[in-house]
């Protein structure tokens, strides 16, 4: 299985459960004695949760694969990202939650990402 990477960065370790969500917009129109006709409007971007968590020998290695999952959230808001058994597609880094689990060798994190269809241009940007 090919490694989680956003941009440059590479996760460390893969996410425990990855989700992505495809949707469609869809409009309903009520149709005059003959009840209610549904329209597909479009597809709408995917969205791509990432659930995991980052461990190592000792709390300070722990904590600093912590501070650069915080440190690639603050600072590259747009991306490419790779994820295992889909091609890359741009996102944007939307939400980050980290958790402080145990004695501090183990952090939980949720990562949401959402895809950018209209992005042409460099990764990072």
């Amino acid at each position: 299985m090919k490694q989680v990477q956003f941009g440059s960065t590479l996760f460390p370790h893969n996410p425990r459960k990855i989700t992505v969500e495809f949707r469609r917009q869809s409009a309903s129109y009520a149709l005059p004695f003959a009840g209610e006709q549904l329209v597909v409007t479009g597809d709408r971007a995917r969205v791509a949760v990432l659930e995991g968590e980052l461990f190592a020998d000792t709390p300070q290695q722990a904590a600093a694969q912590y501070q650069l999952l915080q440190d690639l959230y603050q600072n590259q808001r747009r991306g490419l990202l790779f994820l295992p058994g889909s091609g890359p597609f741009y996102a944007v880094f939307e939400q980050l939650e980290l958790l402080g689990v145990g004695d501090g060798r183990v952090y939980s994190y949720v990562a949401r990402f959402v895809e950018d269809p209209g992005f042409g241009g460099e990764a990072g940007v």
